[in-house]
């Protein structure tokens, strides 16, 4: 691994998912991705500092004390946030529905 840099990135929400993909595709880099939660050293901090967190991340980096969280790939990630919008639109569908009907029964007294 000489010559190659070692990047920890915090998985926080979606942050982490443009910057991850742009420096996986760098050929000397290898992209640790990190759970915060299982970062324990950093999260037990009394202070609390982004360049505080950093420092930390890195010596745990060097250390080799850092566990890889699993990052599927480009395919799957793709395929999920489809998913993900498709049971909103569905969610969205049943509440308008379930509304109309409301107003309906409501305002007619009719049960539909």
């Amino acid at each position: 691994m000489v010559g190659q840099a070692r990047v920890a990135l915090e998985s926080t929400g979606n942050l982490w998912v443009k910057l991850y993909d742009r420096l996986d595709e760098e050929e000397n880099v290898d992209v640790i991705l990190t759970n915060p939660k299982k970062t324990k050293v950093i999260s037990e901090a009394k202070t609390k500092t982004d360049k505080l967190d950093s420092r930390l991340l890195a010596d745990l980096v060097r250390a080799d004390l850092v566990a890889k969280s699993y990052v599927p790939p480009i395919e799957t990630r793709m395929h999920r946030a489809l998913l993900r919008e498709r049971i909103s639109l569905v969610e969205s569908s049943v509440l308008y529905h379930n509304i109309w009907h409301i107003k309906v029964y409501f305002c007619w007294g009719l049960i539909v």
